[in-house]
């Protein structure tokens, strides 16, 4: 609700609610206008030339939905001629959708690894867009980075994201990360506010379980407290231990116990892999 300009890491453990959490938010704020990158999903290359276009598509489709005009931005439409798009529109639309077919994902790729040597360029044009955007609202949209949180320190493709990360620390961004992101103040992340979003209490996962399980929760009474003890508050590990749980009790017709054992040895190898 704030307007302020600041930047904010939004984090805690895979899996523990942040995604869902943030779902919510945007949509109990429905008159935020909301510029959402999903960086682990969305981008057709997983280099700066990907990461950049991704964000100019995603800013371009909302400053042309809300024609904000695209004159003087520091880009024409001729600079993308290999895309083969006749306005801004068009663009917009090529750079958020997924490619209709391979000819166009290979297009795209090729074009990115051209945008790459121009990313800082781009990166501005982003920023003026943005500001025309801030001025025609009267107010800074919301921009969302998801998905940072799937990114491991110290790869070629967090590498490849971090000028755009950095870019972004300087408007209204709310980064989605992970614990381990939140402990290291280096990159774009010195200075910036952190929100961390623990693990949920044993009772609220044993509701999920019962609400998971439906009819058959009462036969399953004996395993639901001690696999939300086992799931460490965290809510996707455990279904991971109710899935595998319910499997080997109803396919295998494994003994309690064992499958509790069992249960966890898979769900932690998972992790671990």
């Amino acid at each position: 609700a704030c307007d302020e300009q600041e930047p904010i890491l939004f984090g805690g453990q895979i899996g523990s609610g942040k995604t869902t959490l943030l779902n919510e938010v945007l949509r109990v704020h429905l008159n935020a206008v909301v510029i959402r990158m999903r960086f682990d999903t969305d981008s057709i290359d997983a280099t700066d030339g990907g990461y950049v276009l991704l964000v100019l598509g995603q800013v371009l489709k909302t400053c042309v939905a809300r024609g904000v005009p695209m004159d003087g931005c520091g880009l024409v439409i001729e600079d993308f001629a290999p895309l083969t798009c006749p306005d801004w529109a068009a663009l917009s639309q090529t750079l958020t959708s997924p490619p209709a077919s391979l000819a166009v994902a290979d297009r795209l790729r090729q074009f990115a690894a051209q945008v790459t040597p121009n990313g800082d360029h781009i990166r501005r044009t982003c920023g003026e867009l943005l500001d025309r955007l801030a001025r025609q609202l009267n107010r800074n949209p919301v921009l969302v980075a998801d998905g940072v949180d799937k990114f491991v320190l110290q790869t070629s493709d967090y590498d490849s994201l971090k000028k755009t990360l950095a870019f972004l620390a300087h408007r209204k961004t709310l980064f989605e990360v992970n614990a381990v992101h939140l402990f290291r103040d280096d990159d774009f992340r010195r200075g910036i506010r952190k929100l961390f979003i623990g693990g949920i209490a044993a009772d609220i996962l044993q509701s999920v379980f019962t609400k998971r399980l439906g009819a058959y929760a009462p036969m399953y009474q004996q395993a639901i407290p001690p696999l939300a003890a086992y799931a460490g508050g965290n809510t996707r590990q455990g279904l991971r231990l109710l899935n595998a749980y319910y499997f080997l009790r109803t396919q295998k017709h494994t003994d309690h116990a064992v499958a509790l054992a069992l249960a966890c040895h898979r769900v932690s190898s998972d992790l671990l892999s």
